[in-house]
């Protein structure tokens, strides 16, 4: 039994899914503390299970007490078909997780006063303009809680789109579409929102928005091995996605995970961030908000 002081964990289990595998192998890369060993155990066989059941060719975990990793582990392979472990140094595609970075900086621009999250964000995007039958403004504040009434994916630059455009053509697309709801109203995820919190970010940073939030959100908390577009270093320690049959429909997916790869921030588990004076904090499973209120608005 752990101290009660210390029985809230978080723990963020990226993996990567596609094709079989064989025996899933561990490599370790934090042994668990003996205060951790029988929920390390506990994992160990229950990923173990999900491996064989899911047919997964990789997973790697972190699990972290307050601002310390406790365990880390591989599992399995990041390349199969050359037998190349999983690590808890294995840089993953996060997808989503993406979209906290981009409200830590819309939030940085709004404590140097560059932002408001309640003006319409047509006076930062005068050109931003879908079909709005309700007649009420956009927020930023709207955009970020998924409240801004827009639809899920934009026309242009949508999940499966593979053409890589850039993110002011896909906010301009989203000008053929109309609000599914008043603004405000309704909760709906909307990858089409953040796009949109993006552009803003470009427009009012004058710059990049991958660009921005790798100087002022990622180097500050020094993730050093993570990125939005990620180096050839980063990449070389990607899995790799195979397929347990060849179908069409499986290469093209194969594809454009591996093109949409260049398009959101890959993270290694184990290394969110290095700092000598917090130890090694991980963010995305229940923690990162306490991550971020500790460490975040101190660093950028």
């Amino acid at each position: 039994m752990l101290p009660a002081s210390r029985s809230r964990l978080a723990a963020m289990a990226t993996f990567f899914l596609f094709a079989s595998v064989g025996d899933a192998v561990a490599q370790s890369s934090v042994v668990a503390d003996k205060r951790y060993s029988q929920v390390a155990t506990a994992l160990q066989k229950l990923i173990q299970h999900e491996i064989r059941e899911k047919q997964l060719p990789g997973f790697s975990i972190a699990l972290v007490d307050d601002q310390q990793i406790v365990w880390a582990q591989g599992f399995g392979f990041a390349d199969a078909d050359n037998k190349t472990p999983a690590t808890a140094e294995t840089a993953y595609r996060v997808g989503s997780v993406s979209k906290l970075y981009t409200a830590i900086g819309i939030m940085q621009q709004v404590e140097r006063g560059y932002l408001n999250l309640d003006t319409p964000v047509s006076e930062y995007l005068p050109g931003f303009h879908p079909a709005n039958p309700f007649h009420k403004p956009i927020t930023l504040r709207e955009l970020m809680s998924h409240r801004a009434g827009l639809v899920r994916e934009p026309p242009v630059g949508s999940y499966f789109d593979s053409s890589q455009p850039a993110l002011a053509a896909v906010v301009d697309s989203l000008n053929s579409t109309q609000l599914v709801y008043e603004p405000g109203t309704h909760a709906k995820y909307s990858n089409a929102g953040d796009a949109v919190d993006g552009r803003v970010l470009e427009v009012v940073t004058k710059q990049p928005y991958t660009q921005y939030l790798q100087d002022s959100v990622l180097k500050p908390l020094q993730l050093d091995h993570s990125a939005f577009l990620p180096s050839p270093s980063i990449k070389s320690n990607s899995p790799r996605a195979t397929c347990g049959r060849t179908t069409a429909k499986c290469s093209k997916l194969l594809r454009l995970n591996s093109e949409l790869a260049q398009q959101a921030i890959c993270i290694r588990p184990s290394s969110i961030s290095r700092d000598s004076s917090v130890g090694s904090s991980l963010g995305g499973a229940g923690r990162m908000a306490r991550f971020l209120n500790r460490r975040l608005w101190h660093r950028c």
